[in-house]
């Protein structure tokens, strides 16, 4: 299950009405930790969980979200800049950046 807090929803609205298209997370083999977040802008496809924001909103591919587990983000934004914050159930590390996620023991 995917959750967003207020702040996510709000990015998540202005960057995909702003391209007219769907973000993507997806999770690849690589990163310091095991696995690397992989965002892009998409089309959803059938075997794609979406959630809705607006006329667009977040897709991840059933794979990645299975991996994951429950996951909740959160846009982070302050005087010293901007990330997403990602918080996984099945997440067991990262990597101090936070653009890499260590998943149930597994390297990619």
């Amino acid at each position: 299950m995917i959750t967003l807090t207020e702040s996510a929803t709000k990015k998540l609205h202005i960057s995909c009405a702003l391209n007219k298209s769907y973000i993507r997370l997806a999770l690849r083999a690589g990163g310091c930790a095991g696995y690397s977040y992989d965002w892009s802008f998409d089309t959803p496809t059938l075997d794609d969980s979406v959630v809705k924001v607006g006329d667009y909103g977040l897709i991840i591919d059933s794979q990645s979200e299975m991996m994951l587990g429950d996951v909740s983000l959160n846009f982070i934004e302050d005087i010293f800049g901007s990330s997403w914050e990602i918080n996984s159930a099945s997440a067991n590390g990262s990597c101090g950046c936070g653009r890499s996620v260590a998943l149930g023991g597994c390297n990619g």
